[in-house]
């Protein structure tokens, strides 16, 4: 979630200037958002398959598993819309992901119903959403109510409350279906532990709605599940000071698939997770004097799952850890960085450290601080105390994000050597 470098804490003196293979990088990305990952969520279990891919990756390049096949397995319930999803307005078929989206949480559904238009700025007052639902009262509950929405900025604050109230269940109408006419197609997710709500959501192109349609036919397959997955983690023994550790972190999954739209993924977080392989890589044929710890998250999209997990159950002792690192979006860059939980008392030091190192060598265009966030899987671990730095990229050129277009060939990561260099001068190397 967000754009990234990676930046080391503390000293490892033995990490060599010229460690970084964004050739390797580049590959992993290319692998990860393949079509038979399909998205790496619970959708096909694909976060599963790239689970697989990850663990035998690490055991490759020999680094030591964590735990048993380097996998420490956890579940969480979440909707899998791995089905078919349709639309159809007066008989004319959609394109999903390009003219139309479910929201996750929909009510599974298969028919034809009636269209129904109302007011968005109308829908703040009760006495017409009232006159409303009493004039259509008995074909509601087969019928879609259709608001234009537009975008958020031309909507009041109130009524964008409401809207967003009723992407989450609360349907001031009691029909079987709102529709949301907008300009673009917003991000897609699917959070952990939400139900499905008792009626269903649809975002469409609003210009594809100018001429009214009648009729409306909506098929949505998606079921509530418990899905058992997995975090991957390895490490590598430190030459000196084994009981001190070093961790890198980012997670692998993403939204994966909704019907017949696939996510791929590559800069939230494909991006990162191969950046991470690629330490793991370097550090396994070049031990630092620390422990090394490595660990892909899944879950991540869904709400930290992954990672609250881990930092409930850690495989290691996170009193020893001595810094953690998490990477977390990856491509781009040309306007430099952003840098999370950069002035706690146990991350301060290192910020302005790489502040004075990118001062005088130049390596990135812009470092900005800003304060602790819950937005990567940083977070759980700095509520245990632990120092975690979490950095976004800024500007460049990358897919959209939660979009069908975040894939391989958008995710430029030419600003990947100039993050080592600046990690390798903060470090004093």
């Amino acid at each position: 979630m967000r754009k990234i470098l990676f930046l080391l804490p503390i000293l490892l003196t033995v990490l060599p200037i010229k460690a970084q293979d964004s050739v390797f990088v580049r590959n992993t990305i290319r692998d990860l958002t393949s079509p038979q990952f399909h998205g790496r969520s619970a959708a096909f279990r694909g976060d599963s398959l790239a689970a697989d891919y990850l663990a035998a990756k690490l055991k490759n390049v020999g680094a030591q598993p964590l735990a048993e096949g380097y996998k420490q397995h956890y579940t969480f319930n979440t909707c899998i819309l791995d089905g078919k999803v349709k639309l159809s307005l007066d008989g004319k078929n959609l394109v999903q992901g390009v003219d139309f989206s479910p929201v996750a949480t929909s009510k599974a559904c298969n028919g034809k119903y009636k269209m129904l238009y109302f007011n968005v700025k109308a829908i703040d007052d009760s006495y017409k959403v009232q006159q409303f639902c009493n004039e259509h009262k008995r074909g509601l509950q087969k019928s879609f109510v259709y608001l234009d929405v537009g975008e958020d900025k031309e909507l009041s604050k109130t009524v964008l409350r409401i809207v967003n109230q009723i992407k989450r269940g609360a349907n001031p109408f009691g029909s079987a279906g709102v529709v949301l006419g907008v300009k673009s197609m917003p991000a897609m997710s699917i959070p952990a532990n939400v139900k499905p709500m008792d009626y269903s959501v649809l975002y469409v192109k609003n210009d594809l709605m100018s001429a009214q349609p009648k009729k409306i036919k909506v098929r949505i397959d998606n079921r509530y599940a418990c899905h058992h997955t997995q975090n991957v983690a390895a490490f590598v023994p430190g030459t000196r000071c084994k009981d001190s550790i070093i961790v890198f972190m980012g997670h692998y999954d993403h939204v994966g698939q909704v019907g017949s739209v696939y996510y791929p993924g590559a800069h939230d977080n494909a991006s990162g997770a191969s950046a991470v392989l690629d330490l793991a890589r370097h550090f396994a044929a070049h031990p630092a004097e620390y422990t090394t710890v490595f660990l892909f998250f899944s879950g991540e999209e869904s709400g930290l799952m992954g990672s609250k997990y881990f930092a409930k159950n850690p495989l290691i002792d996170l009193g020893k850890v001595k810094f953690m690192v998490n990477i977390d979006l990856f491509c781009g860059g040309d306007d430099g960085i952003i840098v999370f939980n950069a002035q706690a008392e146990n991350t301060k030091a290192i910020f302005e450290k790489m502040k004075a190192v990118n001062a005088e060598r130049g390596y990135v265009a812009d470092i900005e601080p800003r304060k602790n966030s819950a937005n990567s899987d940083h977070y759980p671990f700095t509520e245990k105390g632990c120092p975690a730095i979490f950095i976004l990229t800024k500007g460049g050129a990358y897919g959209g994000y939660h979009s069908p277009d975040d894939t391989c060939e958008r995710c430029r990561i030419n600003k990947y050597n100039d993050m080592w260099q600046l990690v390798m001068e903060t470090l004093g190397l």
